[in-house]
């Protein structure tokens, strides 16, 4: 869901574009609309970033407690790796081909 909605946002705002280069009667119409769907999609995001980090942190460990060697790794590396996750989400990098 959040990869189209972000497929959305980005599709509308090019259109925007296109309107407001051509300085469209419709702009700013459109434009309200642009920034609904933005907004949508950047809560719609930021709870699934907040949720996997949350997952990173504390429901990992819960999953595999019953694995005492995952376990212990988890609880000695699970501030940087959250720390590392939160940056990344944060950051807007992606892997790329």
């Amino acid at each position: 869901m959040c990869i189209q909605m972000l497929n959305d946002c980005a599709e509308i705002c090019f259109e925007e574009v296109a309107l407001m280069a051509r300085n469209s009667q419709f702009s700013n119409q459109h434009c309200k609309l642009c920034a609904d769907i933005c907004d949508a999609c950047a809560g719609h995001c930021e709870q699934l970033y907040e949720n996997f980090r949350l997952f990173v942190a504390k429901d990992y460990g819960e999953i595999n407690k019953a694995n005492k060697r995952i376990t212990t790794f988890h609880e000695m590396n699970k501030e940087r790796d959250t720390a590392i996750v939160s940056l990344f989400l944060g950051s807007g990098l992606s892997y790329l081909n």
